[in-house]
């Protein structure tokens, strides 16, 4: 079992439009010339739009496109376009990550994202979530945030370079759940000698070993309520609310405890 992050966005938006007797088509990516073209062309009548970067260009396609929008964990909303904004709080679900770590102790928290993501808005939400919840603590963290290639080896030579940190969050429960593989490697035990968290908090973070801490984030009903927002669009009626943020949780389980020697 892997993450489950897109089957649970998948299973949300499927039981919102099969139902109402629409079809799902998923385009992995989008063409960055011809980009209207390639979502107008008469085939779609509306779009949720998953890790929708910041770029001019799609600034300018949120303002041209003449099918209705739905940015699903897209950031903040943007302004001047009639695309409606459905996130979870980054922020606050990335502070309920930091004060569970600093309520055990920690002190020197690594923030850790695949190079791969680096323009994710929901990515660049999280790290600067956690550079500010470390700041409000009198830690000045902008050091301890970590781009690293998709599979994270790098995390087994930061480790035997004896960093002074003590836990890491991985802004997703796949980068959590790869750091904790990665450590196993090498011997590092968590989290006795190592706390690790993630974000999204699917039932797969009960499958791996230790049991994953984790902030979740209300995903299947993010999704479901992104498919019924962009039904009202596709009908020609306008929610009330442009923008929705979903409240996070954190789940504790087992991968985080208070910080030992070494």
């Amino acid at each position: 079992q892997g993450p489950l992050y897109l089957a649970q966005l998948l299973g949300g938006v499927g039981t919102t439009l099969f139902p109402n007797h629409y079809r799902l088509s998923i385009l992995p990516e989008v063409p960055h010339e011809g980009m209207i073209g390639a979502i107008a062309d008469g085939y779609i009548e509306g779009v949720i739009w998953c890790k929708l970067n910041r770029s001019e260009e799609i600034r300018k396609l949120l303002r041209q496109c003449p099918i209705p929008v739905v940015a699903f964990n897209a950031g903040r909303p943007e302004p001047d376009t009639k695309a409606v904004f459905v996130n979870c709080d980054n922020e606050r679900g990335i502070e309920l990550a930091v004060e569970h770590l600093w309520s055990l102790g920690h002190r020197r928290i690594l923030f850790v994202h695949e190079v791969q993501e680096w323009d994710t808005p929901d990515c660049i939400l999280r790290k600067e979530s956690f550079l500010q919840s470390m700041q409000r603590r009198g830690v000045d963290a902008f050091g301890d945030v970590r781009s690293w290639e998709w599979d994270l080896y790098e995390f087994q030579d930061w480790y035997r370079s004896n960093p002074p940190h003590t836990a890491v969050i991985g802004w997703t429960e796949r980068a959590a759940a790869t750091i904790l593989a990665r450590a196993a490697e090498i011997g590092v035990r968590c989290p006795d000698q190592l706390s690790v968290v993630g974000f999204d908090s699917t039932p797969f973070c009960d499958s791996v070993k230790p049991r994953l801490t984790a902030v979740r984030q209300p995903i299947f009903d993010m999704a479901q309520h992104a498919s019924r927002v962009l039904l009202q669009l596709v009908q020609g009626q306008r929610p009330e609310q442009s923008s929705i943020v979903f409240p996070c949780t954190l789940d504790v389980r087992d991968s985080t405890a208070p910080p030992t020697q070494r």
